[in-house]
């Protein structure tokens, strides 16, 4: 079986962008003491995305001239006015016949939506089942999402009121949460299991769970399942073990079982129930007024026209309306990050970050500090746009989660 080098392949495929000079011009009118009106021009070098070559298609990107009136000031710009693509597999059947894999369009494509089809991904391969944009904000930015566990506050409540019936520490319950499903009360595993406690269905059944995807009742059923595997191997780490790989196993191997995967997920669950994990707030407030266009999950691409997971949501409005930070934050990244255009990325620690895309023109900076419903930006049509409109993601530990359940 070929073996591969991760780092060559991602090289490999990674988009390639071409980019035109272009200038933004700023007029500013200055009032002075005897009334009279001064003009103060300053001509700004921008970059344009032409072209992006990705592995399964080219886009044209053509732009408008536009001027925009904002109080005192005048900006003459450009805006995103039309985008072709053409599918093209070919950089990626290269790679493949490179590789010594078997290599047709038909092949490239089976490739694309096996990896959509992981719900974490083969180290290497996950990066492909990434949306395009997606894809070019990694790409081009260069920044690791932050990580870290936290608890949603209204979730704190149900935590404690398990440990209290079941007698289980809460914060061992907070920390099987925590690697189970990152307090995803939505998550799914590729096995079956479901909710914050990953609960099978038979598990959920036996432990009087009805609706597993309800966050009291699966706190409260997984807590439930961890008391009876405590009390039946009389150790913590054998009951976490059986939770992870079921206690057939334990009882099988007569202790932890030699499974890479158990081995780690023990290590990783008792490290974080003896440092605790934080609560935080997870309300965030809208990022700018406006009708959602386009919600998160798998959607018709706009541009493409196929079957694409949309890793955020667009929010029509007027363009250079004030977009302001849906949390208090540090930004992390403040430029041009190919498809998304002009985009900013806020890090609200504990691994929540949130990103605003298609921006006209931004307003912070990398490394400050932003207060929630701060400006930071202004809506705009930069980067594969289709019209003026915001595209609003929230991250928990790297991976996107649907605004909506955040927004109030």
């Amino acid at each position: 079986m070929p073996t591969f080098n991760g780092d060559k392949l991602a090289k490999k495929l990674a988009p390639k962008f071409k980019y035109r000079d272009a200038t933004k011009i700023i007029i500013k009118y200055v009032t002075n003491e005897d009334g009279t009106v001064d003009e103060v021009r300053e001509e700004v070098p921008i970059k344009l995305v032409e072209e992006v070559e990705t592995y399964e298609g080219v886009y044209k990107l053509h732009y408008e001239k536009i001027e925009i009136e904002k109080s005192n000031t005048t900006i003459i710009t450009y805006a995103l006015s039309k985008t072709e693509y053409k599918q093209d597999y070919s950089r990626l059947i290269q790679v493949m016949q490179e590789e010594g894999l078997p290599a047709d369009e038909e092949m490239a494509r089976l490739t694309i939506k096996f990896a959509e089809a992981l719900e974490y991904g083969a180290p290497y391969l996950s990066w492909l089942a990434e949306s395009e944009e997606e894809m070019w904000l990694s790409g081009a930015i260069g920044w690791q999402w932050s990580t870290g566990y936290f608890v949603p506050t209204e979730y704190v409540k149900y935590f404690k009121e398990a440990a209290e019936k079941t007698g289980v520490d809460i914060e061992l319950l907070k920390a099987v949460a925590a690697v189970e499903s990152g307090f995803n009360p939505s998550a799914v595993s590729p096995a079956g299991a479901m909710g914050i406690m990953q609960l099978m269905p038979q598990t959920a059944k036996e432990m009087g769970v009805n609706d597993p995807f309800n966050p009291r009742e699966n706190i409260l059923g997984g807590a439930r399942y961890l008391r009876k595997l405590i009390d039946m191997f009389g150790d913590l780490e054998l009951a976490i073990a059986a939770y992870n790989a079921g206690p057939g196993n334990v009882k099988k191997y007569g202790g932890i079982p030699p499974f890479e995967e158990t081995q780690n997920y023990v290590k990783k669950v008792m490290g974080l129930w003896k440092q605790g994990i934080p609560a935080f707030d997870t309300e965030f407030i809208w990022p700018v007024r406006g009708e959602i266009t386009s919600s998160y999950g798998e959607r018709i691409h706009p541009v493409k026209g196929n079957k694409s997971m949309h890793t955020g949501i667009d929010i029509a409005a007027p363009l250079g309306a004030p977009i302001i930070a849906a949390k208090s934050g540090t930004v992390k990244f403040a430029g041009l990050a190919g498809g998304y255009g002009l985009t900013v990325i806020i890090d609200h620690g504990y691994g929540v970050s949130s990103a605003y895309a298609h921006c006209l023109e931004l307003n912070v900076k990398e490394g400050q500090k932003v207060n929630q419903g701060e400006v930071i930006a202004l809506v705009g049509s930069t980067g594969l746009s289709t019209g003026p409109h915001l595209h609003f993601e929230i991250r928990m530990n790297g991976k996107p989660v649907n605004p909506e359940n955040y927004l109030p």
